[in-house]
């Protein structure tokens, strides 16, 4: 077994713990109780170079738009036949909505990162967020805006913070 080291933290640990502790003093200032997916964002969207970020809350943000979007028009259709949940037509629609969305994903070309963020929302709300049309509706909104400001927040503080040799973005 190796002998454990503790190891002093790179920037962009430091960077990360910032852009977490931005988003959780934005939530505590608009009285806003749960900010979990604009600090899930900054967590995963802190990458190693500041273009790097960009171009996966980019991703990102595509897969979230579009898999709200999809999620949510299905929800209020099926909304529209009502059921006990779960049932049998569940069974059904969950993944005929997925296998919908996906192909929709590959039909725009979507990064295979936007595809499965695409995917993931798609269960997450057909599965633990449909009870209610409104319910879902909000959720989605609320999902949607707290992911585009933890993107942005990451995106930020990885483009203003910065290793002294490192200089600023260039452009391509």
């Amino acid at each position: 077994m190796e002998k454990f080291e503790l190891k002093l933290p790179g920037m962009r640990i430091g960077k990360t713990a910032l852009a977490v502790g931005i988003c959780m003093l934005i939530a505590h200032v608009v009285h806003y109780s749960s900010p979990f997916y604009a600090a899930i964002s900054c967590v995963l969207m802190m990458k190693s170079t500041p273009e790097h970020s960009f171009t996966s809350g980019k991703e990102r943000m595509q897969g979230t738009l579009l898999g709200g979007c999809v999620a949510g028009i299905l929800v209020l259709i099926r909304g529209s036949f009502p059921v006990l949940s779960p049932s049998w037509i569940d069974v059904l629609f969950i993944p005929a909505v997925l296998y919908l969305d996906l192909v929709l994903c590959k039909s725009l070309s979507f990064p295979e990162y936007a595809a499965s963020m695409s995917g993931v929302l798609v269960l997450v709300i057909c599965i633990n967020h449909s009870k209610t049309q409104s319910d879902t509706l909000t959720y989605i909104i609320s999902r949607i805006v707290e992911t585009l400001i933890g993107i942005a927040i990451a995106v930020l503080v990885n483009y203003y913070i910065r290793p002294r040799n490192k200089g600023i973005m260039k452009k391509k």
